[in-house]
């Protein structure tokens, strides 16, 4: 069986230590922008990031980029998961980008359907200090 990899852009923002070893927590990006979704609350919603927080065994290979300085009270969690092979990494980025193919459902009660695509692409411009 072959498997190609595609190179995965993320936001490392966290890591924590369980029983097993290290997590870390990261947010996926794609053309600059940040993974996440509008979360019901008020009239405007809430703007959440998607984590995916991976084994150290199943990282790979890793390129620091850049380092950023983030306003981290504006940074709500919107979704999160929990992988350990390079490949359950993969997989979880590619669902991640397919999903936000989809045409984004309005923020507000119809967000409860179990079919609305909350998720969507943030500037990473509005968490910066």
């Amino acid at each position: 069986m072959q498997y190609e990899l595609t190179t995965i852009r993320a936001l490392v923002i966290d890591f924590d230590q369980f029983e097993g070893g290290i997590w870390v927590g990261m947010c996926f990006k794609k053309e600059g922008q940040l993974m996440g979704r509008k979360i019901p609350y008020g009239t405007a919603g809430t703007t959440c990031w998607d984590f995916v927080y991976v084994h150290q065994d199943g990282i790979g290979e890793v390129e620091v980029i850049e380092g950023v300085n983030l306003a981290i009270e504006k940074i709500g969690v919107g979704s999160g998961s929990q992988v350990r092979t390079v490949q359950e990494l993969q997989s979880t980025y590619e669902y991640a980008i397919d999903r936000r193919k989809e045409q984004p459902s309005p923020c507000g009660p119809g967000l409860i359907n179990p079919d609305a695509a909350a998720e969507r692409y943030f500037s990473l411009l509005q968490f910066l200090k």
